[in-house]
């Protein structure tokens, strides 16, 4: 293989971070999400989909289900100008980007990155009186 050719190849595959879309209207299953990610990317780079159940309870008491979701990313080749948009809204002042997993619905996801919080392990005191 050319050297150029193999650079040119390493240079454009690289990884996703991790994304997470905090509200998913329950309908959705994780292969539409990963669909519309690779749909995004145009490339088939969607290694895992994760949706976690909740549920949100209005004032008035009727509840609505939906799912919290993280997109988990494999190595791979993609659009770079799409990768650099999104990556550039994840950046900027409100973080995240904006997708509508189809064109003719209102439907809309925040995307955010997903971020691993650390949570500090309870250090118990023993109190005598």
């Amino acid at each position: 293989m050319d050297f150029l050719l193999l650079l040119s190849h390493i240079m454009a595959t690289q990884m996703i971070p991790s994304l997470c879309i905090p509200h998913v209207d329950s309908r959705f299953s994780a292969e539409i999400i990963s669909d519309t990610f690779n749909a995004l990317f145009q490339t088939d780079c969607v290694k895992d989909v994760q949706l976690k159940k909740k549920q949100f309870t209005y004032p008035n008491g009727k509840v609505r289900d939906f799912h919290l979701c993280f997109i988990h990313f494999k190595e791979s080749e993609f659009s770079q100008e799409v990768l650099d948009s999104c990556l550039a809204d994840l950046n900027g002042s409100d973080k995240h980007f904006v997708i509508k997993p189809y064109e003719d619905e209102d439907t809309f996801w925040k995307v955010f990155l997903a971020i691993k919080k650390t949570y500090k392990s309870p250090s118990p005191v023993l109190i005598r009186k």
